[in-house]
């Protein structure tokens, strides 16, 4: 059974699989930058201590590991009521038929809402592949989300 949970990442160095999850992420996508897990250290830590952002874990209930998680973050940009993004979104390829990533989109959409935002934005940018860049779209199209164009990405070659 998956659960989903939002009190995993007070304690960051506690949790090295959130790394490691992200290393993976890095590995499986097509992303050319260069991993540094002292980076990402610091980055799962601020958004664990910053309540204008919202983490959350999937944990398999048999074995106790993460499986994967979702960041999000409400900011005041240009309104009195924030916005809210959907910053990170990973599950294990072996879990990803579990309903896994709409559990964890649904809880940071929930959240966010919760944090008073009046649009939240998700996109797909990940290339892992088109299948899962379209599960994705359908994920967020039950959750009730437009489509308000598209997202491009410049990369360093």
């Amino acid at each position: 059974m998956i659960i989903i949970r939002d009190d995993m990442f007070g304690d960051i160095s506690r949790r090295p699989e959130l790394v490691a999850l992200s290393l993976d992420f890095l590995e499986e996508t097509k992303w050319s930058c260069t991993p540094d897990p002292e980076k990402m250290w610091e980055y799962l830590g601020l958004c664990g201590a910053d309540p204008n952002f919202t983490t959350h874990c999937a944990v398999d209930t048999e074995t106790g590991s993460i499986i994967g998680y979702s960041i999000g973050s409400a900011l005041h940009t240009f309104s009195k009521e924030p916005t809210g993004y959907t910053q990170f979104l990973y599950v294990r390829p072996e879990y990803r038929n579990y309903y896994t990533a709409r559990k964890l989109l649904k809880a940071t959409h929930d959240s966010l809402v919760d944090l008073g935002c009046f649009v939240i934005f998700a996109s797909s940018v990940s290339d892992i592949s088109t299948r899962i860049s379209r599960a994705f779209s359908g994920i967020i199209r039950r959750l009730g989300y437009i489509n308000e164009g598209e997202n491009y990405g410049w990369r360093r070659r």
